[in-house]
């Protein structure tokens, strides 16, 4: 997990309301996405990921953080027996993060597993 410093995304301060704002509320909501996390709240993790990932689609830090934590879940959910919830955010995660082949691997041997039924 990696919180962002502040201006890691470029952000000027002059510029209040327009790109800059909206970068800098997505360094603000990965970096809290980052301490809910390693304070073990996935869900108000993921959602503030989303919500970072979603207005700084092009920073690849967010989009990892976003990554690890939808794999958290899929490991959640393979622990609880719900394939298909772990397939599809093993599948998302590797969509975030192509790089890394972790995820990759992982939705590619649930996409096996399901179909074998």
């Amino acid at each position: 997990l990696s919180p962002l410093p502040d201006g890691a995304l470029g952000v000027r301060s002059q510029d209040p309301g327009g790109d800059g704002a909206r970068r800098a509320r997505a360094i603000e909501e990965n970096n809290q996405g980052v301490a809910a996390l390693e304070a073990g709240r996935l869900e108000e993790a993921l959602e503030l990921f989303a919500r970072a990932a979603a207005a700084a689609p092009e920073e690849r830090g967010i989009a990892r953080n976003y990554a690890e934590a939808l794999r958290r879940r899929g490991d959640a959910a393979l622990e609880r027996r719900a394939w298909d919830l772990a397939a599809a955010d093993f599948a998302r995660a590797s969509e975030l993060d192509p790089e890394r082949s972790t995820y990759a691997l992982l939705a590619a041997v649930m996409r096996h597993a399901l179909r074998r039924g």
